[in-house]
């Protein structure tokens, strides 16, 4: 899969000033006496005509007629949710798939790849769907959901990081770039629990990946005192380094992911360096790390 290597221009769009053409143009912003969740599900309803989404509208459908219904039963719609991105309904159908080879004694095998394929591309489809309608609930419900957010709905997006879709790979970084924004003082107030998730994604494997997460981080980090505290809160990973000389390529990725952490707060537009630069880097260079962390 190639992936793009420079994501500052969609997360700058999407945390600095997203649009409604940025998400899906169904959805509403301001007005809260209206539901952009509702409005999702509604214009999904008539565009989208796959069993799939046909099965997730009249799963979710019964828990959201109202705005006040999205509120009061704001978990049980995340966890829904949550299990759709889990594939769980794909797991019951290939229990029953499993069932029929059984009786069929494996003769459709080459058919059923061939499906398997075709549904791995649905599931991708439908996977970028759910994301969207998180993103409608987050902009609904804002600061009333921030612990599904960071309970359910964030780890269970971390997994899905490592797919080989660019589409749903955008969905999912859209989902993050619209949480910054709109859960922006929630993961200020709670950057130390936050962080504690989100690190898994910003010390990641794949560079390109590792950089776009710390790009849309520093977006939060930019509106945070850069202090001593936090300074050693962005560099707890190194606590967990291997005690060789030579880095392993997990320790690698961790000191990388840091060191990106810290360069996107300071990186400006244009190439320039941002206002919070010099604060940062004399925070940085006064840092002295108080349980032997490597830095």
């Amino acid at each position: 899969m190639s992936l793009p290597h420079n994501f500052d221009q969609f997360v700058g769009k999407q945390v600095v000033g997203p649009t409604d053409e940025g998400l899906d143009a169904h959805t509403r912003d301001e007005d809260m006496t209206e539901s952009n969740f509702i409005e999702f599900l509604k214009v999904e309803k008539m565009n989208n005509k796959t069993r799939d989404f046909k099965l997730v509208f009249d799963d979710i459908e019964q828990l959201a007629f109202s705005h006040a219904l999205v509120v009061v039963n704001r978990k049980q719609i995340v966890e829904k949710l949550v299990g759709y991105l889990r594939g769980q309904h794909r797991r019951e159908e290939d229990s029953d798939k499993e069932s029929d080879s059984d009786i069929e004694h494996g003769v459709f095998h080459l058919e059923a790849e061939k499906q398997e394929e075709q549904d791995e591309n649905t599931d991708f489809v439908l996977k970028g769907k759910i994301l969207g309608l998180i993103v409608a609930l987050i902009k609904d419900l804002r600061s009333d959901i921030y612990d599904e957010f960071k309970e359910l709905i964030l780890p269970e997006v971390i997994q899905l990081i490592d797919v080989q879709d660019v589409d749903l790979l955008d969905q999912i970084f859209t989902l993050f770039s619209y949480s910054f924004k709109f859960l922006i003082k929630q993961i200020r107030d709670d950057i130390s629990d936050f962080y504690e998730v989100f690190s898994h994604l910003l010390t990641h494997h794949n560079k390109h990946l590792r950089h776009f997460a710390a790009q849309s981080f520093s977006h939060v980090l930019r509106k945070t005192p850069i202090d001593e505290k936090l300074v050693a809160l962005i560099s707890r990973p190194l606590e967990n380094l291997s005690e060789d000389e030579q880095l392993t390529h997990p320790d690698v990725s961790v000191v990388l992911g840091v060191s990106d952490i810290f360069y996107e707060i300071m990186y400006g537009a244009n190439g320039n360096l941002h206002s919070k630069s010099s604060g940062t880097l004399q925070t940085l260079l006064e840092f002295s790390p108080s349980n032997g962390t490597k830095f």
